[in-house]
């Protein structure tokens, strides 16, 4: 039998783990929000410029006495534009999103792991109400089993 205090150690510091991966996905939880919130108004603001922007842009168009010499290349530029909009305004939202769901697997992994070493060490401890083989059994069976995350 492993003595007790190294067995109780491991599950501390398994304990300690999935606490400190909990801190960190409380702390980027509240990061999250504010990207959020900046993205949407970011998301207003440009939309709102990139139409008076285009509206403007195409009224100077008609005006002139000339046609426009190139017209593919100013599609290709507009194009291009929306293009960069569009992946500049969601950069932001996606790598949010990325974030907050590798740092929820960490979690869950780090918790599963907590678990697996809490029903590796059962055995090493004295738990108070567990008395018999079978329930110990048990508990080690739930501690195992994914549904008890």
């Amino acid at each position: 039998m492993i003595d007790p205090i190294l067995a109780q150690k491991r599950i501390d510091g398994a304990a300690h783990l999935v606490a400190a991966t909990e801190e960190k996905l409380d702390e980027e939880s509240g990061e999250n929000r504010r990207f959020y919130e900046r993205f949407y108004n970011n998301l207003a603001l440009f939309s709102g410029g990139t139409i008076a922007l285009s509206v403007t842009y195409l009224g100077y168009l008609k005006t002139l006495p000339k046609p426009v010499a190139c017209p593919r290349i100013l599609m290709a530029s507009w194009t291009s534009l929306f293009v960069c909009l569009v992946t500049s305004l969601f950069f932001n939202f996606f790598n949010t999103h990325y974030m907050h769901y590798g740092r929820q697997r960490e979690y869950m992994d780090n918790r599963r792991k907590q678990r697996e070493v809490e029903a590796t060490e059962l055995k090493n401890l004295i738990v108070a109400n567990v008395r018999t083989a079978a329930e110990r059994d048990a508990l080690e069976e739930r501690l195992r089993s994914s549904k008890s995350l």
